[in-house]
């Protein structure tokens, strides 16, 4: 009953969200994906005795982003992604490879034809026949179009929240690179900022930072996060480093002000 669980998780999800229960969301959000995971392996479990690899790919900005499916006797055991250079013979020289180290199963399905030098080095390699099929319409084809779903939720789902992002605020430019600005408190007693950013739409941990506050002592946000903000870029600019697309200050429209003011 994989359908009717994923509406009430997604349901339960929105509303922790809304409750700002985030850490709840986030749970649900998991089971989500683990869902959509069990759900997908339903989907391709077929009648089959025999294992089966299927391949596809996009290419975009001179890049190849290829999936593979693992299919064991029609049951889906293993999903492998790659991303590498485009050049007119990139898939026979993935197919040759990656064949070379991977086990060859006895039917690989392709979105397009595999010349028969390469069946011959495949069907050499596995001492018996390997089947290569392209197919057009039917399951086999169904199950083509799903990887090509997959390898856009995995490789292009990020960019497609930013390029939503950029339409709600208005932005002129994609907001590849965001930085978040907030400020705690130690023991009721002093404050600290800190700066998360994410590139690409994933968190880059390698670039968060902590801020101890300096040009005051005690407690006052609006003045500890405009001290922090300018410290950051105040720093980036004099080193004619590269600056975010989109600075996101946690707060309301007076800490935006004051901030923006500094």
């Amino acid at each position: 009953h994989t359908k009717s669980i994923l509406k009430k998780t997604k349901q339960k999800m929105k509303t922790n969200a809304n409750e700002k229960k985030y850490e709840k969301a986030i749970e649900y959000r998991e089971q989500l994906r683990a869902l959509e995971d069990l759900k997908e392996r339903q989907r391709m479990e077929r009648n089959k005795t025999f294992n089966e690899d299927i391949i596809n790919y996009i290419v975009k900005n001179n890049k190849v982003y290829l999936m593979l499916f693992n299919v064991y006797k029609g049951t889906l055991i293993n999903k492998q992604e790659f991303v590498f250079d485009y050049n007119p013979d990139f898939f026979e020289e993935f197919i040759i490879q990656y064949y070379s180290d991977n086990i060859i199963p006895k039917e690989i399905i392709t979105p397009n034809k595999i010349s028969q030098s390469i069946k011959t080095f495949l069907e050499k390699k596995r001492k018996r026949k390997v089947i290569l099929h392209q197919p057009k319409i039917g399951d086999k084809k169904n199950l083509l179009d799903l990887i090509t779903k997959n390898i856009e939720i995995v490789f292009f789902g990020n960019l497609k929240k930013l390029e939503d992002l950029k339409k709600d605020l208005n932005l002129q430019e994609t907001p590849l690179v965001i930085e978040c600005f907030d400020i705690s408190h130690l023991s009721g007693t002093s404050s600290v900022g800190s700066m998360i950013q994410l590139r690409n739409g994933e968190f880059d941990k390698t670039n968060y930072r902590r801020f101890k506050i300096k040009s005051f002592s005690g407690i006052d946000d609006t003045r500890s996060l405009a001290e922090i903000v300018y410290r950051r870029y105040y720093r980036i600019v004099k080193e004619n480093s590269e600056l975010p697309d989109l600075i996101v200050i946690d707060g309301g429209r007076p800490q935006l002000n004051f901030t923006v003011k500094e």
